[in-house]
């Protein structure tokens, strides 16, 4: 017969707390509103792009259905646009290199 080992159930109860605070602590620590004042806001500056902030505030959200319906009509051919666009700059490439 082999005999258990005295520090298993320590060591258990050890990883068992291990998993169950290390979580909670990063949760409070980077969590922390403070923190993330003191730390991150500054640096947001850096990764976001002034043009997309002015650009989304150009148009009004739409607040119904109808204005819905038209402003996916808009972006439907916005996309649409820039696919053509594509398209001609391929084939403008595509002559170039023959």
């Amino acid at each position: 017969m082999t005999r258990l080992s005295r520090n298993g159930p320590r060591l258990e109860v050890f990883k068992f707390s291990l998993y169950l605070f290390f979580p909670i602590f990063i949760f409070a620590h980077y969590g922390d509103p403070d923190w993330y004042d003191n730390h991150v806001k500054h640096l947001v500056s850096r990764f976001t792009r002034p043009d997309l902030k002015e650009r989304a505030s150009m148009k009004p959200l739409p607040q119904n259905t109808e204005e819905l319906k038209v402003a996916l009509e808009e972006a439907k051919q916005e996309r649409l646009k820039l696919r053509e666009r594509r398209r001609a700059q391929l084939e403008q490439e595509g002559e170039r290199a023959v």
